[in-house]
């Protein structure tokens, strides 16, 4: 992959993530998060880049039980739902053809930042960040 295909995950996850909410004790937009240089550790270089402080308890968690309950249809989803369903099954494609190594990393404990993260062919990280509140 070159870093034009680079550019255009970020740009797919653009359009993927454009007025997507995600949902906890807050409804929190997702930003993309343009390729950066990575060490190796994502979970470090996004602290770093973030200026995220070391002191901010970190959890990873697995890419497909993030996505599992978020694109899970359930009977009772309204037509609003359903469709919400239909974009996270959407933005999960996006992540699983343009990046590999996926992975959720959260820092915090109540407002919890969250990473949705994959690495490019030429070893930065790209993805998405929002907000989850968690009381």
């Amino acid at each position: 992959m070159t870093e034009e295909t680079n550019d255009s995950i970020a740009e797919a996850l653009r359009l993927a993530t454009a007025n997507l909410y995600y949902m906890s004790e807050t409804d929190a937009a997702f930003e993309v998060i343009d390729p950066i240089h990575s060490d190796g550790d994502a979970a470090e270089s996004l602290r770093k880049h973030f200026d995220i402080g070391s002191s901010e308890p970190t959890a990873i968690q697995s890419f497909a039980e993030f996505f599992n309950r978020l694109c899970a249809k359930q009977d009772w989803h309204d037509a609003g739902q359903a469709a919400n369903v239909d974009r996270y099954l959407r933005l999960r494609e996006v992540f699983e053809g343009g990046l590999t190594d996926l992975q959720v990393i959260r820092f915090g404990s109540v407002r919890v930042s969250l990473f949705v993260v994959g690495k490019c062919s030429d070893g930065r990280i790209a993805g998405v960040k929002t907000l989850s509140v968690e009381t």
